[in-house]
């Protein structure tokens, strides 16, 4: 990370309190970023593990609402073909977690 005074990068030849400067930036960056980095990391994994752990549930009631969107749409002057796709859509995505996970 490069420390800019008013939009303007520093001289080439930094004298050692600009390096101290620049290397406590640095670290302070560092360190920030990996903090943030490890947060989602840890997010991403739990919310993968959540999923996978109640996928089949998940699965099923996803296909009833889109199955019972099918019978009730055309009731409301609204047509089916979306929550057909939607069907096919949960039920080719639910197989495909199933197997690769």
């Amino acid at each position: 990370m490069i420390v800019r005074i008013n939009g303007v990068p520093p001289e080439e030849h930094l004298n050692w309190v600009e390096k101290k400067i620049q290397s406590g930036a640095d670290w302070t960056g560092d360190a920030i970023t990996e903090k943030i980095t490890d947060g989602f990391q840890v997010a991403a994994q739990n919310l993968i593990h959540a999923i996978d752990i109640h996928s089949a549930e998940i699965i099923t009631l996803a296909t009833i609402v889109c199955a019972g969107g099918v019978m009730i749409a055309p009731f409301i002057g609204d047509h089916a073909g979306k929550w057909w796709g939607r069907l096919a859509f949960v039920l080719f995505g639910g197989v495909v977690w199933r197997i690769l996970v």
